[in-house]
């Protein structure tokens, strides 16, 4: 991305270090490709960007787990107060692969947990690795059993840009190459759109208020969710209704 050589580098340990922030409020916002470049010439020259191995954008790959009856899709569409999300993902340029659990409390807050496992295990969850997502389950009030009836439903694939905000305490990751692999052979993909997700701790960062100058507000979004809906025209979308009648039709 080159609108991004104007920002000094950051390695990942030093990113990790400044803003790991686990725990953290997310705000999304979905926008057309072609406007991502403006709002990086916008931004403060302090940001810093990952950069590794003079690479600054990667591409990931992201296994959803749910049950047969899509328990983690349903009670992010209603939405319930406790929600949960099973994936594995997988850095495919520069290696590595983790289980992941994600949990949001009553408070709209988001713990994030997770653990590397090889590469061969990203499609399909081994019995160590089911026990340990049931404890973490349970750890946020679902029901640990859930582990045991997880499969494979959607992967999705895409190209990420990370940024440091110049504040220090957010950070922001620029998804491109947006793309979903259903479980059952559908398939989705938005070249022309980019998801670009802040994460802070409370308050917003400059890259949420240079986004809401530019006529953008925070979405309720989720590559899960919304992918699903889109793949599967069937199912409640509730809360992303807009979107998937929106920019995710006619893909």
């Amino acid at each position: 991305m080159r609108a991004t050589q104007r920002f000094a580098p950051i390695s990942l340990h030093d990113l990790v270090s400044d803003a790991g922030l686990m725990t953290r409020l997310d705000r999304k916002y979905l926008l057309p490709l072609d406007d991502v470049a403006p709002l990086l010439h916008q931004l403060n020259p302090a940001t810093r960007v990952l950069q590794i191995d003079d690479e600054r954008t990667f591409r990931y790959r992201s296994v959803y787990f749910d049950t047969p009856d899509l328990k983690s899709y349903h009670t992010a569409a209603q939405p319930r107060r406790r929600r949960f999300k099973v994936r594995t993902r997988s850095y495919v340029d520069t290696g590595g692969a983790f289980i992941e659990v994600k949990l949001r409390g009553p408070r709209g807050v988001t713990a994030k947990r997770r653990r590397e496992i090889a590469q061969t295990e990203t499609d399909r969850l081994t019995d160590d690795v089911r026990a340990e997502v049931a404890n973490l389950l349970e750890s946020g009030a679902v029901d640990g059993a859930i582990a045991w009836e997880l499969q494979p439903t959607v992967a999705s694939t895409y190209e990420r840009t990370t940024l440091l905000a110049h504040e220090g305490y957010a950070r922001a990751t620029i998804d491109t190459a947006l793309a979903w692999d259903d479980h059952d052979g559908d398939r989705l993909r938005m070249a022309d759109m980019a998801i670009v997700e802040t994460k802070s701790s409370a308050q917003p960062s400059e890259i949420d208020r240079r986004l809401w100058r530019m006529g953008y507000r925070p979405q309720s979004m989720s590559k899960y969710g919304t992918g699903m809906a889109a793949l599967r025209p069937h199912l409640p979308s509730n809360r992303w209704t807009r979107l998937v009648r929106g920019p995710f039709s006619g893909h």
